[in-house]
């Protein structure tokens, strides 16, 4: 009844506007038209117009909009009145993303890392597409199960969106092959190639990266930490402790010896075979550590003189099992020296992308290794912060008395001292298959605060009772990463905790009951009663059903799946895949032939021991041929979302 008389009321107010228009028109014009009907008034303006008579018509429009205005006001009220007064946000306000909130967020970046896809729904029109790219420092975290379309829903368009330098883990290489190609001709990056079980791998020696001086027993601590723990497990063995202690001496002897420096054997190959050459007694290498230049190597070598023969056995033989990959000839080949060092990926004249190639049939073996390197990287990259100072104030008077003189204003601009991180590029730390590299708390920890200092992490996991099983319940990963983002997850735990970070929203259901005597013509009445009852936006069980990407035959995928983005602070955001082949600028840069050899870098060559500098041949440079350029200076006049702006267009 309310709907009826609130139409009513409507029309009615739009025929009495006519009716005042016409009325008043006729007052001014009296004498020259007379009263008809109230219409009359459109055809005046329609009639009137290019004549003197036209600007009254207009005018007499304009007048009369407030019995307009009252009319709509009136069926306003007619309408809400009775209205429910229920609470609908009284357990929760949870509610989906729209484009708005999408800007706000600053997830339309023309360059960046890719975090998924967007459609926005338009009336009478298809839905418009957006690539979501986050530039900023914040770290992102990735739930993605195996053959879900992460590779070439995220993986893919960052590497070849992201122009800054970077590190990312390439399992069997197919990243390499994709996106090298573009990353060295089209962005001018370095391209690295680390594939250490392989021949044609560029070479890095993780004790070439030891500081020397005050940082050296810190490095080489953390090297040997590394070695004897190499899943993260902790020093709860008094073996693996004493085994500890016997590297970083052995470690801080080797890079000390001047001898050994000019023969080339400071790598971890020659220091398994310094504690296993039947040529060298033990005995002998105690006495020559304990007169050893370094304090720690000095008191190492004693201690293992003081120790039974038994137990020094022990321990020895405790430190040479961790040794056993570099036994590997490939490995050892190409861990003897360095083509680059990590400090270099940050601070070369031109970026860097180093790719952290396995095959999976090596990943268990080699990854002990990739630790090391993930390790030093953060290590030697976040070692130096400079803080800057503007002078507009010299002292605290000066500042006092801007103060208050702006008396509440806006005084952040006052705020003269400011720090960053001493890099000359970015890096992005791309790491598919976190978990799997270990339990890495150097990793961990670092999240807190390597983002000051240039260091964008972007971490991949299959599930998350996959990243608590190394990192356990107390985990500080998710809890640093501003950007989390979700496949439709397989295992439970993940789904319930998708559903959380959705948030809870209210549900109120209108109940209307009805009474009456009985008598036919008896008088009923109306009561209404509302219940709120809270859920979570998406449900666990609609978590588990999110719509997966479309396979072929061949199960390769032909459709983009539905994805979850979550970024702390706004409402979460249900997006689709972004398949990079589906964009044409995408597909275009990663469709550039990767190069034939990986690049060398010697930006730190005085660290080299002489005997190294003079065996290591000339870096090959691989110029990019001039297709290859024509097309790469093609793909970059059009931005992602430029695309896709031209593409509705079109449309």
């Amino acid at each position: 009844m309310k709907t009826f008389a609130g139409l009513f009321v409507f029309f009615g107010s739009i025929i009495l506007y006519f009716q005042a228009v016409t009325i008043y028109i006729v007052y001014q014009l009296k004498g020259i038209i007379e009263y008809n009907h109230f219409w009359k008034s459109i055809r005046w303006l329609f009639k009137t117009h290019g004549t003197a008579a036209y600007d009254l018509v207009t005018k007499s429009f304009f007048y009369m909009l407030p019995v307009l205005c009252f009319g709509v006001i009136l069926t306003a009220l007619i309408i809400n009145r009775g209205k429910s007064k229920a609470n609908k946000t009284l357990h929760g306000s949870a509610r989906w993303a729209d484009i708005n909130d999408i800007k706000q967020m600053g997830l339309l970046a023309n360059e960046g890392v890719i975090v998924g896809g967007f459609e926005e729904k338009r009336f009478f029109r298809k839905p418009k597409k957006y690539t979501l790219i986050h530039n900023g420092p914040e770290h992102i975290l990735t739930y993605a199960p195996t053959r879900s379309g992460k590779g070439v829903g995220l993986i893919v368009p960052t590497l070849v969106n992201w122009k800054h330098s970077l590190v990312a883990t390439d399992i069997k290489g197919e990243l390499w092959h994709m996106t090298a190609g573009y990353r060295k001709s089209g962005l001018n990056n370095k391209v690295l190639k680390f594939e250490p079980a392989v021949e044609d791998s560029v070479k890095w020696n993780p004790l070439l990266e030891i500081r020397k001086g005050d940082n050296e027993v810190s490095d080489a601590q953390s090297i040997a930490l590394l070695i004897v723990d190499p899943m993260g497990k902790g020093l709860d063995d008094h073996w693996v402790k004493t085994a500890y202690s016997l590297l970083t001496g052995c470690i801080l002897y080797l890079i000390n010896d001047k001898e050994k420096q000019e023969n080339g054997q400071v790598s971890l190959s020659y220091l398994d075979k310094m504690l296993s050459d039947p040529e060298l007694p033990l005995q002998n290498l105690w006495e020559a550590m304990s007169i050893s230049d370094n304090q720690v190597a000095r008191q190492v070598g004693q201690d293992m003189l003081d120790k039974p023969e038994n137990e020094a056995g022990s321990i020895v033989s405790t430190a040479k099992s961790e040794l056993a990959l570099y036994r590997d000839q490939i490995v050892a080949k190409n861990t003897n020296t360095s083509d680059f060092y990590v400090y270099d990926i940050m601070n070369s004249d031109t970026p860097v992308s180093l790719y952290i190639v396995v095959q999976p049939s090596d990943q268990t073996r080699i990854s002990p290794l990739f630790r090391l390197l993930v390790n030093m990287l953060i290590r030697k990259n976040v070692s130096e912060f400079k803080f800057f100072q503007d002078d507009k104030f010299k002292d605290y008077s000066a500042l006092e008395k801007a103060g208050r003189f702006l008396q509440g204003k806006d005084t952040k601009r006052y705020n003269t001292i400011r720090g960053t991180g001493n890099y000359k590029h970015r890096m992005l730390l791309m790491l598919d298959e976190f978990p799997s590299l270990g339990k890495m708390d150097e990793v961990q920890k670092a999240l807190a605060y390597m983002a000051g200092y240039g260091i964008k992490g972007y971490l991949i996991v299959q599930d998350l009772s996959q990243l608590q099983d190394k990192y356990g319940k107390n985990e500080s990963i998710t809890s640093n990463c501003h950007i989390q983002n979700a496949y439709a997850p397989n295992k439970n735990e993940t789904a319930e905790y998708l559903s959380k970070m959705t948030g809870e929203t209210t549900i109120v259901d209108e109940n209307i009951s009805v009474s009456s005597n009985g008598g036919l013509l008896s008088k009923k009445s109306y009561s209404k009663s509302y219940q709120h009852t809270k859920r979570n936006l998406l449900t666990p069980d609609e978590c588990l059903r999110l719509k997966g990407a479309d396979k072929n035959s061949k199960g390769e995928i032909a459709r983009a799946g539905e994805m979850l983005i979550f970024v702390a602070g706004y409402p979460a955001i249900k997006g689709r895949q972004a398949l990079y082949f589906q964009n044409p600028v995408f597909a275009a840069r990663a469709s550039i032939k990767a190069p034939e050899f990986s690049d060398k870098l010697h930006l730190l060559d005085k660290l080299k021991p002489a005997s190294i500098k003079n065996t290591e041949k000339a870096e090959e440079k691989q110029p990019a041929t001039e297709t290859v350029q024509e097309n790469t200076e093609n793909i970059q006049e059009i931005t992602v979302n430029e695309q896709t702006e031209n593409t509705d267009k079109a449309d």
